[in-house]
C-alpha cells in the first residue's frame, strides 16, 4: 500500500473501473447556545469514523470530517447495498445516535442535519489532484497521472463528454 502521507508533486486524476458510493453527511448548528442538542451529535462523528475504520466494515473505503459552523463528513464506499447496511445494522453507533437524534433533537431547530449519497460511475465523473497525498475517490480507484496531451488531458475528457 502506497503511504498515505507522501505528496505527489505531480497532476494525478484517478481511474476507476467499477462504480462507488460517495456519502456526505452533516449537520449544521443553528442555535449555537443549545449546545445540549447539537454536542452530542458532534461527539459521535469522529467515533463513527473510527468505528468504520476499526472494524474495517465491509464495503467501507475511508472517510475524512472537518468541523465548522457546518460540519461534514465525507465517505466512500464500494457500493450502496454495504453502505445501507450499516445504516441500519443496530448494532452500529449509528442507529443509536439516529433514534436519539429523531426521539430528542428532530422537533427542535437548533441543529439541522443533511445527507447526499451518489454513486460514481467510472467515465462519469472528475477529479483532479495536484501536490496532494492520495485523497478521496483517488483512495478508491487507482491514481493516474494527468497526460497535458492524452485522453485525460482536460475535465470534459475525464468526464468522457469529448
Amino acid at each position: 500500500m502506497k503511504n498515505l502521507n507522501t505528496i505527489i508533486s505531480k497532476r494525478m486524476t484517478v481511474a476507476l473501473t467499477e462504480p462507488k458510493v460517495v456519502f456526505l453527511i452533516g449537520l449544521r448548528i443553528n442555535t449555537l447556545w443549545k449546545i445540549h442538542h447539537w454536542w452530542p451529535l458532534i461527539r459521535i462523528m469522529p467515533k463513527l469514523l473510527r468505528e468504520l475504520r476499526q472494524q474495517k466494515v465491509t464495503g467501507f473505503i475511508t472517510g475524512n470530517l472537518w468541523y465548522g459552523r457546518n460540519i461534514l463528513m465525507v465517505q466512500y464506499w464500494d457500493d450502496f447495498k454495504s453502505l445501507e447496511e450499516y445504516a441500519r445494522n443496530r448494532t452500529n453507533l449509528h442507529m443509536p445516535i439516529w433514534t436519539y437524534f429523531n426521539l430528542k433533537i428532530l422537533s427542535s431547530a437548533a441543529v439541522g442535519i443533511w445527507h447526499e449519497t451518489y454513486q460514481v460511475e467510472p467515465g462519469k465523473f472528475e477529479a483532479i489532484y495536484t501536490n496532494m497525498p492520495r485523497f478521496g475517490l483517488a483512495l478508491a480507484g487507482s491514481d493516474t497521472e494527468i497526460d497535458n496531451d492524452g485522453d485525460n488531458s482536460s475535465a470534459s475528457k475525464r468526464m468522457n463528454t469529448k
